[in-house]
């Protein structure tokens, strides 16, 4: 089970999520339109990067409901180390 502030951590996150998501929305829609001005559309990215960082649904972790993909596996694919003993 997870800490207290882990969980009070992420529930701040979602909260900021919900709060800045317009806002946030508008912002990336200015900023990809190809048909504004270039200057516009500068402002806008730089707005957006004034922005909180957990503000970005990226940030909040995933709810116990839906957890991440895995592959069953606790080894790096890179290197193939891990928690098992290596073979010889």
């Amino acid at each position: 089970m997870a800490k207290t502030s882990s969980v009070e951590k992420n529930n701040y996150r979602r909260r900021l999520v919900a709060q800045k998501a317009a806002k946030r929305k508008r912002l990336k829609e200015i900023a990809n339109d190809l048909k504004r001005p270039a200057e516009e559309r500068f402002a806008a990215r730089l707005k957006l990067a004034e922005m909180p960082r957990n503000s970005s649904a990226v940030t909040a972790a995933r709810s116990p409901a839906a957890p991440a993909a895995t592959t069953g596996s606790s080894r790096c694919a890179a290197t193939s180390s891990g928690s098992s003993p290596r073979k010889a």
